[in-house]
């Protein structure tokens, strides 16, 4: 949890959806930021949010179950190098609500199909939240293939290969 994650962000968006939405955070704290979890406990008594919203103050090692379990995956990043999360919950299915962020978010996902980006306006990204469970099945098993194609770990592993092989043979 640190201060660029944004998750605070969240509460505010979750305050704008219906009741039926539920909010998982999760993460160990930032070593620099020790009082994130706690203000975002004071933001969840303050918006009313205890049943609505569970916090997790560690490391979550099953984050693909959980991902697996969610409707929509969120992510309010303020700025990011690639996103990966992003990456691995559409490679699971599972549409992505994120912040618009130049060259990565707006790069890693094709609006409509594997998700939305959003302004950081709570009642935008809580619009783009009802549409993303809009979409298809269909549409999010093709994306994930797609996702998988393109930044899998097979398809990683060979570009990390390809390019130590460069540099041993340069």
């Amino acid at each position: 949890m640190r201060e660029s994650k944004n998750h605070i962000f969240l509460l505010d968006v979750l305050k704008l959806l219906p009741f039926n939405f539920k909010l998982f955070l999760g993460g160990p704290e930032n070593k620099s930021e020790i009082d994130i979890f706690e203000k975002l406990k004071d933001r969840v008594e303050f918006l009313d949010l205890n049943s609505r919203v569970q916090l997790e103050k560690k490391f979550v090692e099953n984050i693909d179950q959980y991902m697996k379990l969610s409707d929509v995956y969120v992510f309010p990043s303020k700025s990011e190098g690639l996103g990966t999360p992003v990456l691995e919950a559409q490679a699971c299915g599972i549409p992505v609500v994120t912040n618009l962020l130049k060259n990565v978010t707006d790069t890693e996902i094709i609006e409509g199909e594997g998700g939305f980006s959003s302004l950081l306006n709570a009642d935008e990204f809580s619009n783009k939240i009802k549409l993303a469970l809009k979409i298809s099945h269909k549409k999010l098993i093709l994306n994930a293939k797609y996702v998988g194609d393109r930044a899998g770990s097979d398809k990683i592993d060979e570009e990390y290969y390809r390019r130590i092989e460069g540099l041993v043979n340069d």
